[in-house]
């Protein structure tokens, strides 16, 4: 780890961890050294800057049922915009208190939603109607709240669990843009997955747009690679054990978009074990 160029931390298998050219005493393997020396002058910034990663799973949420419990509603009853978004709560919950105390804000996400998806006039997150699940499950899902969509001519809502995966997972990375806190990093595994065609480029470019929050994404399809500059790639080859993290420099791949993809190809042909683009 370096700090204005002079390496400070150095771990190695022989001498363990080496702090500013003195050993440390044995500490654990298993553990970073940014954990485990997050308390040093040196090593604060690293681990304050560690705090505001986001990871963004890849996890179905179709039948995901989201408790919005009384208390954070009292919680967040006269919050600002700036409060709900530096919570650490979950994507959907403060998507669902932007809905009930900032309407504002939420409607600038189902604008930008609706422009994506125009057979779409409406968002509203909902409760769960009390005749809608067992008795014996009442208790435990008065507070549960679904998602809901409206599609232009039809007179029903659309519920939660029969929206595609792919509308859902656009919301969510819509919502996490408006309500991540400012300076985030955001840590995206397989962007493209379960992203159809008619919302990957929408989305992409919000992504490539926005200049509050760091993306690292990664992803192995076309139109992503070839829409994201190849001075932001970080292509991860293998040969057998020895993992190794280049740039695209690295690899003399061209600077323009349309023959970075083709050098790309070349490179991964070079690594049958595996390669991964972010």
């Amino acid at each position: 780890m370096y700090r204005n160029d002079e390496n400070i931390i150095i771990r190695t298998q022989q001498k363990g961890i080496i702090f500013k050219g003195k050993e440390t005493p044995k500490l654990s393997p298993f553990q970073s050294i940014v954990e485990l020396l997050n308390q040093e002058e040196d090593i604060s910034p690293v681990q304050n800057v560690f705090d505001k990663i986001v990871e963004s799973k890849n996890i179905p949420i179709s039948n995901s049922l989201f408790r919005l419990s009384a208390s954070i509603l009292k919680r967040y009853e006269d919050s600002s915009l700036t409060q709900i978004k530096n919570s650490g709560l979950r994507i959907q919950i403060k998507l669902a208190l932007v809905y009930r105390y900032d309407r504002e804000e939420f409607d600038k996400i189902k604008s930008l939603f609706t422009e994506i998806f125009s057979n779409i006039e409406d968002i509203k997150i909902d409760a769960l109607n009390k005749d809608e699940f067992p008795l014996a499950l009442a208790n435990f899902l008065k507070e549960a709240i679904i998602i809901k969509i409206k599609e232009k001519n039809i007179d029903t809502w659309i519920r939660q669990e029969n929206i595609s995966s792919g509308m859902l997972k656009t919301l969510m990375y819509i919502s996490e843009l408006y309500l991540a806190p400012d300076d985030s990093v955001i840590l995206i595994d397989e962007f493209e997955n379960s992203l159809g065609v008619n919302c990957m480029d929408s989305v992409t470019d919000l992504i490539c747009e926005n200049k509050k929050i760091q993306f690292i994404m990664t992803s192995h399809h076309p139109y992503i690679i070839n829409n994201i500059s190849p001075e932001y790639w970080k292509i991860v080859t293998r040969k057998g054990g020895l993992v190794t993290v280049k740039t695209a420099e690295d690899f003399h791949i061209s600077s323009s978009r349309q023959k970075a993809f083709l050098d790309l190809i070349n490179v991964l042909e070079d690594y049958p074990e595996g390669l991964e683009d972010e």
